[in-house]
């Protein structure tokens, strides 16, 4: 199984090496957010590049989910990110959350659940279908860790037989959205 190096936002200076499923391999690039689990929890990192080849995989824990399909820090941002950790010292986990709010930092386990369409459809669908319309809804890293649950779930969702939700994706009463204004330096 092939691993990729994850830096997470806490104060360690060298990233954690990761093993990867086959099938999550072709989507996970340099600046992806991932769920892993470290130590007892579950936590956001970012991958940061190929895995080191010298650890031994029975030592390795697998990466739990991609929680977005395109990386959520840009290459140029990235670069200035291992500039600042570079330069400063600093952790480069640390260095990138920085650079993201602080809400993509938390670890959540992304539901997904059917459509009404899909629910009408789960007698007829696939077995992950039938399970989604049991369950109602069934965690990302679910769906992901196996290769055919991967496929059946990009079928369901390029379809629009299922969602891929955000837990607590809505914002509390009184939180606002701050910019400065046009006039600022």
């Amino acid at each position: 199984m092939p691993s990729v190096d994850v830096v997470l936002p806490l104060p360690f200076h060298t990233p954690f090496t990761y093993l990867v499923p086959d099938h999550l391999v072709p989507l996970l690039r340099p600046g992806a957010r991932v769920l892993v689990p470290f130590r007892s929890r579950r936590v956001v990192g970012f991958v940061w590049g190929p895995g080191r080849g010298d650890l031994p995989a029975a030592r390795l824990k697998t990466v739990l989910a991609l929680l977005e399909r395109e990386p959520l820090v840009p290459p140029d941002v990235q670069r200035l990110c291992r500039w600042i950790a570079d330069y400063y010292f600093a952790p480069p986990g640390e260095a990138l959350a920085l650079a993201v709010p602080a809400k993509a930092l938390k670890p959540i386990d992304p539901p997904v659940a059917p459509t009404a369409e899909g629910l009408a459809r789960s007698d007829e669908g696939p077995a992950l279908l039938k399970q989604l319309a049991a369950h109602k809804t069934l965690p990302l890293s679910f769906v992901q860790s196996d290769a055919d649950r991967f496929a059946q779930a990009e079928e369901l969702l390029a379809g629009g037989l299922a969602t891929i939700g955000t837990p607590g994706g809505r914002l509390k009463a009184g939180t606002g959205v701050f910019a400065l204004p046009q006039d600022v330096p």
